[in-house]
């Protein structure tokens, strides 16, 4: 890799796991990711349901997918949220739990961004 102007996607997905996929998967990555993307919307919403409702198994459940699907694909930051809110979820601690789901978004739309570009741009 060359040490010229990092892209904003390089920071959120670690192009070294997404490109070890893409050649994995050759044609059906689109697909992959696609459905990464639509899963992992319902899994923030999920997460969302069950901070309303105070359902921390909920959450932990949710979080945990989100988790183990956003590591798969190099989407690190993502993980990592999704990792303590499984946590919190896990010990019945809710209370900080908005500020996550927050920052879980906030790195969602960030990853959204960078798989669409990735998917949609040249190979």
């Amino acid at each position: 890799m060359s040490g010229s102007g990092q892209h904003q996607s390089d920071l959120v997905i670690d192009s070294d796991v997404l490109k070890e996929i893409r050649d994995l998967m050759e044609e059906d990555f689109a697909d992959l990711v696609l459905t990464f993307l639509v899963d992992s919307d319902a899994l923030l919403g999920e997460i969302a349901r069950g901070l309303g409702q105070g359902d921390a198994a909920l959450v932990h459940r949710a979080a945990h997918k989100l988790k183990a699907s956003a590591a798969s694909l190099g989407a690190v930051g993502l993980s990592d949220h999704a990792r303590e809110l499984e946590a919190l979820g896990r010990a019945g601690t809710l209370s900080s739990a908005e500020t996550l789901l927050a920052a879980a978004q906030d790195q969602f739309g960030l990853v959204k961004e960078a798989l669409e570009q990735t998917i949609s741009g040249p190979t």
